[in-house]
């Protein structure tokens, strides 16, 4: 769902800011490939939250692309404005470890269950980027080339990092609140 949003926010903000001159039958192109490779995108802009390199690339007569990251890992580094989409794994993976140890039995190990649920993540979301790369070619996009997706590999290392990393705080949020929650108040 953060990933939709970011989606839809960075091509408000591309739309309303940038210098894009679209005719016509580039725009319903790129709204064919919105609607049609939603879930790609997401996966790509999710793959980008994490910082892993993204390669973009297109010629819709507003330029062409490359490869960018949050990190600067190997890429140019994006417009400042983009740096909000680190927002998205954080609040997932401090969500995600907050609800774990809310819904864990008491005197679970939190590094058994925060490195379970990391891999589980890692390897989730590598797959889900593998497959939803896009790549079309002038045979499918007529005079266009048209290349989106974040390196797999880096989404896997990074993946692991946040969840565990930004998990483990989740986890710790969830155990001070489920503490505070069962002790006794002060005038009782």
């Amino acid at each position: 769902v953060l990933g939709a949003a970011g989606a839809l926010v960075g091509l408000t903000v591309w739309l309303a800011v940038g210098d894009a001159s679209l005719e016509a039958g580039e725009g319903v192109l790129i709204l064919f490939l919105l609607v049609a490779f939603a879930p790609n995108i997401v996966a790509g802009v999710v793959g980008f939250g994490l910082g892993a390199p993204v390669t973009f690339g297109g010629d819709f007569g507003f330029g062409g692309g490359g490869e960018f990251s949050l990190l600067g890992w190997g890429a140019d580094g994006p417009a400042p404005y983009l740096y909000v989409a680190l927002l998205i794994p954080a609040a997932a993976c401090l969500y995600g470890g907050y609800v774990a140890r809310r819904r864990a039995r008491p005197g679970s190990d939190a590094n058994e269950t925060i490195g379970v649920a990391a891999i589980f993540y890692a390897l989730i979301l590598t797959l889900l980027v593998s497959l939803g790369n896009l790549d079309f070619g002038r045979g499918v996009t007529g005079p266009t080339e048209f290349e989106l997706g974040p390196d797999a590999g880096g989404v896997f290392l990074l993946a692991l990092v946040w969840a565990a990393a930004i998990g483990y705080i989740g986890w710790k949020l969830g155990e001070s609140s489920s503490t505070n929650a069962t002790r006794p108040s002060p005038g009782a």
